[in-house]
């Protein structure tokens, strides 16, 4: 594939973007183009400026003619992966009586759901009853209260939920001297530290540590392998879920590292109470694949590939500027 010409390249990955992944190897042994996720934005690029007139407009789903020896190519690219995707489900706990009153809860475990956040964990047992594709096969819960406190709601709709795993590595951020207290006082005293928390990861520091930067690699170093090596053992049920309940922060860092992106994407996919993200990573993949939303609203499947080259593109914008 390294070979073929940089249009087909592009072409294939405008296609399975449109399709929300990226060939992972076809049944030829086929692996991933260089240059697809680059390719792909460039294509796209250049046919939305194509909107208007002119015999060289394509539409985004026409195929330009190519000779035999190119479709076949283009097949064979497309044929669908010899390794089966292993699904998960990432789910932030409901709301608690901190989040309703701006409290910063971290890795502490003194709050408990709200009679909201009661009621957003029944919602979600009953939309994954009715949710007919999902059939959860394992299930990882944080050790904190309110996760676990979901979790137990969640079962009055699924009782067929597996009996669940607790992992440390599932906790909250560990935010130190700042658990437990208001949101509005940290602002007020600590006016540079609380912007870092916004939007600047890096430099964001609680009693001389980097709570930001220690989450991503927890996830990445501690919570994942846990998680995939349990799937990866497990491999032959293609169509069992794995369900994670777990918090915002650290629900943010799994789906970002799952998708190869550092903590400078922190806040770029927040989750809300009793979200829940749909992630796709084969068993022998370095990433995943693709991603979705898929409550409080499905949303269309992402691909990973392209989530990445969205946030390079924007990591460089903000550096050079």
């Amino acid at each position: 594939p390294a070979s073929l010409p940089a249009s087909l390249l592009a072409l294939v990955g405008h296609i399975c973007l449109r399709r929300g992944d990226l060939p992972r190897g076809g049944g030829v042994g086929l692996a991933p183009a260089p240059g697809l996720g680059v390719g792909c934005l460039i294509l796209r690029r250049r046919l939305l400026r194509r909107r208007e007139g002119g015999s060289a407009r394509r539409r985004l789903g026409e195929l330009p003619d190519f000779n035999p020896l190119l479709r076949l190519s283009l097949v064979l690219l497309l044929l669908p992966p010899c390794a089966s995707a292993v699904r998960f489900l990432v789910l932030r706990h409901g709301q608690t009586d901190h989040n309703r009153d701006g409290i910063i809860q971290g890795s502490s475990d003194v709050s408990r759901l709200s009679d909201r956040g009661r009621t957003q964990a029944r919602e979600v047992g009953a939309a994954l009853a009715r949710l007919g594709d999902v059939r959860v096969a394992r299930t990882f819960l944080s050790p904190l209260a309110r996760a676990q406190q979901t979790h137990e709601i969640l079962l009055l709709d699924r009782p067929d939920l597996p009996t669940p795993t607790t992992l440390d590595g599932l906790r909250e951020i560990d935010l130190g001297s700042w658990e437990g207290r208001a949101k509005a006082e940290l602002r007020a005293e600590q006016p540079d530290v609380y912007a870092a928390w916004q939007c600047d990861p890096l430099a964001m520091v609680v009693d001389g540590r980097k709570p930001i930067v220690e989450l991503w690699e927890r996830a990445r170093s501690a919570a994942w392998p846990t998680l995939r090596a349990v799937d990866t053992a497990a491999a032959e049920d293609d169509e069992g879920a794995t369900l994670v309940v777990c918090h915002g922060s650290l629900g943010q860092a799994l789906l970002c590292t799952a998708l190869g992106l550092d903590a400078t994407a922190w806040r770029r996919h927040p989750f809300p109470n009793c979200g829940m993200a749909e992630i796709d990573w084969p068993a022998d993949a370095p990433r995943a694949t693709r991603w979705r939303w898929r409550l409080p609203e499905e949303g269309c499947w992402q691909s990973g590939t392209a989530a990445r080259a969205l946030h390079l593109s924007r990591v460089g914008v903000r550096i050079e500027g």
